[in-house]
């Protein structure tokens, strides 16, 4: 592996120091700066509850992000450690450790917020959201043999009603199996903001962003009940942008092509899940079609075309051919497609 550019080990000590903190130090600022601007909206436009709620969700924000912070200098020793020696084989491991263990924390965190505003929250005693319990039934009948649309009639996609039928398989008699399905779906959409934000931002930083965002997503009016296709379809939007940025932020030229497919796949999966939330797919559909256009002309954006449907197919051939083979394929299409559209 060959030396880094920016090796601290090498030239004047003073200015390597000044360059690495400077961007950290930022960082933590404006990552203060968050609760005081909140603080300052909520108190012109709010009443005292509203402040009092953004104060104490402030302080949590900042008990997670200290947590995080610390977890980050630890593996940052390690990393510097290895790098001033030279052993690009242990930065590797480092790193790789690292990340894991942010992941494991990103999971704890999910099932720590999920536990308090979910109704399938093993803490709420039972759970009076009518979309949660048709769709935790519609698992079941899944599980139990029956066919989609054809069994039991519901609107939302078939992969939706496929996750739950995993649930029903951990709990058929509670949510507790839905719980454990939205910990992981939050834990994924976390992963991806937290790659999101690391492509502009220092590890401390992005950490809490994410921690920030997975709270104020748990939390908000749209999602506080749990259990919906929105909050499926949270981890495939987030991965998707988070592949996009990293492609176009970083140079104007179209998508490469397995990154492009991993993108149709996503997209593949919402479609199964709400098709009426494709519209940030489409809106990268657009921007890859103008690339591609500017770099290669028609044949280039007709290629991309085609491997992003290609992976887009990856998770709705399977459907169509499970569809079929039990003859609810209009069952299917009347179901899903055409009474959400008339």
């Amino acid at each position: 592996m060959e030396q880094a550019p920016n090796a601290l080990t090498k030239g004047s000590v003073v200015k390597a120091l000044v360059t690495f903190t400077l961007p950290f130090l930022l960082a933590n600022v404006l990552q203060s700066l968050y609760g005081a601007v909140d603080l300052f909206v909520v108190g012109q436009y709010c009443d005292a509850q509203s402040v009092a709620a953004v104060s104490t969700g402030t302080q949590v924000t900042q008990i997670v992000t200290s947590l995080v912070t610390g977890l980050t200098l630890g593996g940052t020793i390690l990393i510097g450690k290895y790098t001033g020696m030279e052993r690009w084989d242990k930065v590797k491991t480092a790193i790789g450790t690292t990340l894991s263990i942010f992941a494991l924390v990103a999971l704890a965190l999910t099932a720590l917020m999920l536990l308090f505003t979910s109704q399938c929250s093993p803490l709420y005693p039972i759970n009076v959201w009518g979309d949660a319990n048709c769709l935790l039934t519609v698992g079941r009948v899944m599980k139990r043999g029956g066919v989609l649309y054809r069994d039991i009639y519901e609107q939302k996609g078939p992969l939706l009603y496929l996750i739950h039928a995993l649930a029903a398989c951990l709990s058929d008699t509670s949510f507790w199996g839905v719980y454990i399905m939205e910990a992981l779906a939050m834990t994924v959409a976390l992963y991806a903001a937290y790659r999101l934000m690391r492509l502009r931002a220092g590890t401390g930083f992005s950490l809490g962003a994410a921690a920030f965002f997975g709270a104020a997503f748990a939390s908000c009016t749209a999602f506080i009940r749990g259990d919906s296709a929105e909050e499926f379809c949270l981890p495939l939007l987030m991965a998707a942008l988070a592949i996009a940025y990293a492609e176009y932020g970083r140079r104007a030229k179209p998508m490469r092509m397995k990154r492009l497919f991993v993108c149709g796949v996503l997209a593949g999966c919402i479609a199964t899940i709400k098709y009426t939330l494709l519209g940030a797919m489409i809106g990268l559909c657009a921007v890859e079609g103008v690339l591609a256009l500017k770099e290669g002309g028609l044949l280039r954006a007709l290629k991309s075309a085609g491997v992003f449907l290609g992976g887009m197919a990856v998770p709705i051939l399977p459907w169509i051919v499970y569809f079929a083979a039990n003859g609810a394929l209009s069952d299917a299409y009347a179901a899903y497609i055409y009474n959400n559209i008339f």
